[in-house]
């Protein structure tokens, strides 16, 4: 008995240092990706994800709004990678001049924002929406922008049940 208390014991510390070494974690400050995730929820943020790989499209990442560290991290799913052409017209997103948007469920945008003129992705460019096209914060907006890589705190995994249920995000 007494030995599994503290191989317990040893797996929640083992697990807490690993979380705390190579994770983050935040809070959802708006609504941008509701439903997926609600406004004030906490998310836990894999850090290593993109040490060793790259963000993909449909990655939900926490980036750093405008590069700056010391505002609250924002959460966006990446829409469009290096090399790709982003452009809204019509409230629809184009992705390679390909509607990529209200077809996978998302709302028709009311505002293009910075992307109604085409827009190349660089190397280590990211193009990030939130879920909730009409109430977020996002690559549109020219304050965030086109994301640079080194932006990019690391891949949402986790949704911690605080105003929300705790599930993987997808």
């Amino acid at each position: 008995m007494g030995s599994w208390i503290l191989i317990a014991a040893i797996a929640v510390f083992l697990a807490a240092v690993l979380c705390f070494s190579f994770g983050y974690r935040t809070r959802e400050p708006d609504a941008s990706m509701e439903p997926q995730i609600a406004r004030g929820q906490a998310v836990l943020v894999n850090r290593l994800a993109y040490r060793i790989s790259s963000p993909e499209r449909g990655d939900v990442v926490a980036i750093c709004p405008g590069g700056d560290t010391t505002l609250q991290p924002v959460i966006l799913r990446v829409v469009a990678i290096p090399g790709e052409t982003v452009e809204v017209m019509d409230g629809e997103l184009l992705v390679g001049g390909v509607p990529s948007g209200t077809a996978a469920g998302y709302d028709s945008m009311d505002d293009a924002g910075i992307a109604a003129r085409q827009i190349t992705l660089g190397n280590g460019e990211y193009f990030c929406l939130g879920d909730n096209r009409n109430d977020s914060l996002d690559s549109r907006n020219s304050w965030i922008g086109v994301i640079r890589e080194s932006s990019i705190l690391g891949r949402v995994w986790l949704c911690l049940p605080s105003g929300g249920s705790m599930h993987r995000v997808k």
